[in-house]
């Protein structure tokens, strides 16, 4: 299954990487569900110090869970596979400061926090999975998966294209039913479904349809015959962009400097907050704390310093934020933070943007989101500064901090 053909797109409709990756989050999906199924719960609320990290899971405990469940032999290879859905945002560490680790780190799946990104590209993927998962439920598969036939031939666990506009259009997730052969089409080009015979692409009418058999026979060993990479995807509208799988490298110049300026919450830090320096905050990332520790222990100092995947879509220029006709719209909010800090993260250079920021915290609840630029803080311009220089004001006052953010108008929107 290396070249992925239980998901070849039809002939010239896609490359065999983008097959490969429509697979590899076919298996993150699948692996989710699972994990979300486990008595007693591997996905769950998890508490560090003062600060609680919502439906998480901690990466030496799944990889127990795979060696024993999925009968797999080399702990080497569970993280190989693992690396694999964590580069292809299937899932992230809880501040985006680690890879994967066979250690008490903890992850979070991106679609249980809302940070991935749905593009044209993805979604017969993740929505495919879910309809095939929710639909093949004995309950459901008896009423909608049925024996139908067409040319007098009798096909198992089958249902036409208009069944499927119907239910797709009845449960709110397509506006109009030429939305939902949209959907359908996608569904096929991405071989989720396909037609009996494969006369046909999908169409509102009495053709007979299956979810592909190779949807019951994923395993999570199949990433290890996977050698891929994120891939550039470009925009049907404008320049070519990077999609939220890009590696960071891909965003910045050579030169960059494109390490992570966390803006801490005190309990996450050993010692005192009163008196950090920004060279203290940089020199370390810091880790949940091994088994072992008590919850009074300091977190342990962590010497991966590889930055993780940058959210962006784009890396917009200062000359196109600071334009007249920019579509980014400016808005300011005041943030105070609460006992471990303010819950966010902030990277780049001229300009820099939030790249994380923890759901819990109180930048959320002010409405702070990722991919937002940062104009000011504390009424001083920042457009142009290194992320040094912005983390310099925004630790300069301890315990608030005023921030102008700028949002493109296509995400302000979906947050109003």
């Amino acid at each position: 299954m290396g070249d992925a053909k239980g998901l070849g797109l039809p002939q010239g409709t896609a490359t065999k990487r983008q097959k490969a990756h429509g697979y590899v989050l076919v298996v993150g999906q699948y692996l989710r569900d699972l994990l979300h199924a486990q008595t007693p719960a591997l996905v769950k609320d998890r508490r560090y110090h003062l600060r609680i990290f919502n439906k998480c899971f901690v990466g030496r405990e799944v990889v127990d869970w795979l060696m024993f469940n999925e009968g797999l032999v080399d702990r080497s290879k569970v993280i190989e596979m693992m690396t694999l859905l964590q580069k292809n945002n299937v899932f992230h560490h809880v501040t985006d400061d680690h890879s994967f680790k066979d250690d008490y780190l903890f992850y979070r799946f991106r679609l249980d926090d809302n940070t991935f990104v749905m593009k044209r590209e993805n979604e017969p993927f993740i929505k495919g999975w879910h309809l095939f998962t929710k639909l093949s439920k004995s309950g459901n598969s008896i009423t909608f998966l049925q024996s139908r036939v067409e040319n007098s031939i009798s096909y198992e666990k089958c249902f036409y294209g208009s069944e499927m506009v119907d239910y797709l259009v009845k449960k709110g997730q397509v506006g109009s039913r030429q939305e939902a052969v949209m959907l359908g089409k996608d569904l096929l080009e991405s071989e989720i479904i396909h037609h009996v015979r494969d006369e046909h692409h999908f169409k509102d009418e009495h053709l007979v349809y299956q979810f592909h058999p190779h949807l019951e026979t994923i395993k999570l060993s199949d990433l290890l015959n996977f050698d891929i990479k994120p891939i550039r995807i470009s925009s049907a509208s404008s320049s070519p962009t990077i999609s939220y799988m890009t590696q960071s490298n891909k965003l910045h110049s050579p030169n960059e400097d494109i390490s992570i300026v966390s803006i801490p919450r005190h309990a996450s830090l050993p010692g005192n907050f009163d008196g950090l320096s920004l060279r203290t905050l940089r020199s370390f990332n810091i880790d949940e704390p091994a088994s072992s520790q008590s919850s009074n222990s300091s977190p342990k100092v962590s010497g991966d310093t590889k930055a993780p995947p940058s959210v962006l879509l784009r890396q917009a220029t200062v000359d196109e934020l600071m334009s007249q006709e920019s579509p980014y719209i400016r808005k300011t909010m005041t943030i105070t933070s609460d006992s471990v800090g303010y819950g966010f993260i902030v990277r780049g250079n001229a300009p820099c943007y939030i790249q994380t920021v923890d759901p819990t915290g109180p930048a959320a609840e002010k409405g702070l989101k990722v991919r937002q630029y940062v104009s000011s803080v504390n009424g001083h311009d920042c457009l142009k500064m290194s992320h040094q220089e912005v983390a310099d004001l925004i630790l300069k006052r301890q315990n608030e901090v005023t921030l102008e953010i700028m949002t493109h108008f296509r995400d302000a929107s979906k947050t109003t």
